[in-house]
This record gives structure tokens, C-alpha cells and sequence, in this order.
């Protein structure tokens, strides 16, 4: 899932992480590339998994407010992972040896922190459920979740130039 993809986008790169280190490299427009490219193709899915929701069950009525949710919580994986690709990196090509139990705790974290953003958005949603469509409700959530995941990104990728050796280890 979105967890797997977003919250280490560094730890697969084994010495391809130095090897940008020493190309000098602005480390932040990296970090903002390989964050986003998974919207690429799960964004897409997510617009499969609904129309294959709607053909079944007949919901055409909440399909576009579901898949603006469902990209919405894309996107608080997108800036989630951003901040623990930084804050708490982990080399997954077996070099060195991982901490399991501070990996558990991160992916745990990341996917807490997502659960209580998306949790936010549809308490806010919920309240406002009565006054507000859903379509649009669903699409200021969208927003929302956009300008999140772009001030997380953005955030990470300031955090990176900075520490990027603590990556690298």
C-alpha cells in the first residue's frame, strides 16, 4: 500500500543514496520527485477501485466524493512519508543491519499519523455533512489534504538538505 511506497522512499537505494549525496545534487526537488511518482499509478487505482464499487453496488451517486477521499488519503500518505523518509530512515538493501523495533515503531507512527489526519478531515466532514454536499465537502478535503502534503513535503525536503548524512547512515 501506500505505507510501503511513501514512508521510505530513500531505503531501497543502498549506496545509489551516496552516490547522490556526492553528485551535490538539491537533495529537496529528489525527495519531492520520488514522493509523488507512486501518485502516478495509485491515484488511477484508486479511480479503478471505485468505479469497480459503483458497477457493483450501484453507488454512482458517491463515486466522485469517494475517490477524492480516497486520493485525499494518498496524499496524507504521500506527506507523512515524506517526514519519516527523513526523520526516520531506514536502509531496507540488507547492508547494514535494521533496527527492527525502531522500524515497527515507524511504520506504526506513519500509519497512526495518517489514520488521526484522515480521522481529522472526516470529523470536520461529518460536522459539516448537513450544511455541505458531499462532492464538495469531499473536494475541500481534497484540498486540504493537498496543501498538507505539500507543506510536508516541502518540510521534509528543507529537513534533508540539512541532515542528509543522517539518511545516508
Amino acid at each position: 500500500g501506500v505505507g510501503a511506497i511513501a514512508f521510505n522512499v530513500f531505503g531501497f537505494d543502498g549506496p545509489g543514496f551516496a552516490y547522490l549525496l556526492m553528485s551535490g545534487a538539491r537533495l529537496g526537488p529528489v525527495l519531492q520527485g520520488k514522493i509523488f511518482a507512486p501518485l502516478v499509478v495509485l491515484v488511477p487505482l484508486v479511480g479503478v477501485f471505485v468505479v469497480v464499487e459503483a458497477l457493483l453496488n450501484g453507488l454512482w451517486a458517491d463515486a466522485l466524493a469517494a475517490f477524492l477521499v480516497g486520493t485525499s488519503v494518498l496524499l496524507a500518505g504521500v506527506g507523512v512519508g515524506a517526514q519519516l523518509s527523513v526523520g526516520a530512515p531506514q536502509n531496507r538493501t540488507g547492508g547494514k543491519p535494521t533496527n527492527k523495533g525502531k522500524a515497527v515503531l515507524g511504520a506504526l507512527g506513519g500509519m497512526l499519523a495518517v489514520l488521526v489526519l484522515t480521522g481529522v478531515v472526516l470529523a470536520v466532514s461529518l460536522l459539516l455533512s448537513d450544511v455541505i454536499n458531499e462532492a464538495v465537502l469531499a473536494a475541500l478535503s481534497l484540498a486540504a489534504m493537498v496543501l498538507l502534503a505539500l507543506f510536508l513535503v516541502r518540510r521534509a525536503g528543507r529537513r534533508l538538505e540539512h541532515q542528509s548524512l543522517k539518511v545516508a547512515q
